[in-house]
């Protein structure tokens, strides 16, 4: 499966050692499907990495409307930059299917970044993923068509979620239409004749709300981050 270096974990490149010793730190939550993680306004006091399950991050425009800004599934860690900075929490999280999280508290970051240098070079690693990624996205939202947008959202929840069925089919499990517009700021209505069009040339195809890629290799080279 594709990748995107530094963008969701950055633990994976830790020593054994310190590996170990930020696991030894670790406290442990489990959610029920519904359940919030953590609101807006919160004070930020630990950061998080999924165990299982998915973990929905959003907010709201002045309006109520829910903005997505992702989905985290297994492996992937947020959290930590309204931790680092002692800020309140600017989004929400909830779970979106049943989850466990483990937590990591600032107290004890601190403690690791004095005995493990290596620790605030991968954050610094993660922290500059995450920005270019969010730079390409306000770029895409200046110049890029709805079906642009569309299809490189699509492929990035491939690259963090993506399934395959008993068929070796690759889809997207969990995403409604509604769910994509929230996050490439759209209406369901929207994102539905976009889908048809990449239907109608054989890109994707739809199947019980289940979104399946039918070549990730051409989606990518069309759509590819």
């Amino acid at each position: 499966m594709l990748t995107t270096p530094h963008l969701h974990n950055w633990r994976t490149e830790l020593s054994e050692e310190c590996q170990q010793a930020l696991a030894d730190c670790l406290t442990y939550k489990t959610l029920r499907k519904g359940d919030f993680l953590h609101s807006i306004g919160e004070e930020a006091l630990v950061c998080y990495q999924v165990e299982q399950g998915k973990v929905k991050i959003g907010n709201h425009n002045k309006d109520g409307r829910e903005i997505i800004h992702g989905m985290m599934h297994q492996g992937d860690c947020f959290g930590e930059l309204t931790m680092v900075l002692g800020n309140r929490r600017n989004t929400y999280a909830l779970a979106h299917t049943d989850a466990e999280v483990n937590l990591l508290h600032q107290k004890h970051y601190i403690d690791l970044s004095y005995r493990y240098p290596e620790l605030s070079l991968a954050l610094n690693k993660f922290f500059s993923a995450r920005l270019q990624y969010l730079s390409n996205n306000y770029e895409a939202a200046l110049l890029e068509t709805l079906y642009e947008r569309l299809g490189n959202t699509i492929l990035r929840q491939v690259i963090s979620g993506g399934l395959t069925d008993e068929n070796g089919k690759l889809y997207l499990p969990d995403i409604s239409q509604e769910m994509l517009g929230q996050m490439v700021g759209a209406t369901r209505q929207g994102i539905g004749r976009e889908l048809k069009k990449m239907e109608k040339i054989g890109l994707v195809h739809i199947h019980y709300g289940k979104i399946y890629i039918n070549d990730i290799e051409y989606f990518t080279k069309l759509f590819g981050l």
